[in-house]
């Protein structure tokens, strides 16, 4: 919040806080007949009450022009962001077409030109290191865990009888 509209804000609330005490003479002047006193008092109220109408004004214009400034930061945000987001994607673009340029020159030194033939180079490397682990891994039998924690060999025999 600027100050101008803090200024606004504080000054038009004290008025009319200001206010209470000329209206509180008036009623009792009013109640006693005292026609002297009431139009003093009522001189007072009209002074705060134009008084907290000038700082609601000066508050108006400074939410205006702190909406303004507002906008205009917004608006610098947004621009800002967009070019982020367009840098982003160039860079994006530049590094797909890299990756696109090597798996080209990958594909061209390693076989044929005809993709029929040739299987997919990605799905070939997947295919060999999952091979290549699994023929590293070690071959084990099952084994059961006693309550005491100590190991015991299962042998699993299996018998399968079909009738139809």
């Amino acid at each position: 919040m600027i100050a101008k509209t803090a200024e606004g804000l504080l000054g038009a609330n004290n008025a009319m806080n200001v206010i209470r005490t000329p209206m509180k003479v008036f009623k009792e002047a009013r109640a006693r007949g005292d026609t002297a006193t009431m139009e003093r008092a009522m001189g007072y109220v009209e002074k705060s009450h134009d008084e907290a109408w000038e700082k609601k004004y000066s508050a108006d214009e400074g939410l205006k022009q702190e909406a303004k400034e507002n906008e205009l930061k917004n608006r610098q945000d947004r621009e800002e962001l967009a070019q982020r987001i367009r840098e982003k994607c160039d860079e994006l673009e530049n590094r797909a077409e890299e990756n696109k340029n090597g798996l080209e020159t990958v594909i061209s030194e390693g076989g044929t030109d005809d993709p029929e033939k040739e299987g997919d180079p990605i799905a070939d490397a997947v295919n060999a290191s999952v091979n290549a682990k699994a023929a590293e891994a070690p071959q084990t039998d099952p084994v059961t865990y006693t309550r005491s924690g100590e190991v015991k060999v299962v042998e699993v025999k299996t018998e399968f009888s079909v009738s139809v």
